[in-house]
């Protein structure tokens, strides 16, 4: 197989409070972006979260 050149990628989130964004991310890169105290002890996300994911091409696509 031969290297290509494979770009990287930024892909934002946004949406309404209690929509599954925090979710969705941790869905994709199973990393739970919520770190801090408050955001643990009360169930939402107060500051700003990212994780990084790798995503691979199918070879029989």
């Amino acid at each position: 197989m031969r290297d290509a050149f494979i770009p990287g990628v930024n892909i934002g989130l946004v949406g309404h409070v209690d929509h599954g964004k925090t979710t969705l991310v941790s869905a994709l890169t199973g990393t739970w972006t919520d770190r801090h105290s408050e955001e643990i002890k009360r169930g939402i996300s107060i500051r700003l979260g990212y994780a990084d994911t790798t995503f691979y091409k199918c070879e029989e696509c």
